[in-house]
């Protein structure tokens, strides 16, 4: 095969694996923005309830459950605990947020 051919093939595997990659992309997208839209019910609900906007515990249980499952699906846990760290400050930001917006308008 000469270096032509072998560059060709190269860039088509290449395309095709970074294809695959916008694919999951928007799968994502598409799982967070359920899951965001599920955690602002959940905001809107222990506003409504004056409970409090995080739950330490429930996200550090969260967070060991997520890292060990990942391990069984051959990911590193570091992965998994970034991740769902960043989630999980996100949506405590906007449950704060949701709290102070209904506690305002009482």
């Amino acid at each position: 095969m000469n270096e032509r051919a072998r560059r060709s093939e190269f860039e088509g595997v290449l395309r095709q694996h970074r294809q695959n990659l916008d694919d999951i992309d928007l799968q994502l997208l598409s799982l967070l923005a359920r899951r965001f839209s599920i955690t602002r019910e959940i905001g809107e609900l222990k506003a409504a309830h004056r409970a409090p906007a995080a739950d330490p515990e429930r996200e550090q249980a969260q967070l060991r459950r997520l890292c060990l499952q990942s391990e069984s699906l051959g990911l590193a846990p570091e992965v998994a605990r970034v991740v769902f760290e960043a989630l999980f400050g996100l949506v405590r930001k906007n449950h704060v947020a949701i709290a102070a917006g209904l506690r305002e308008e009482r």
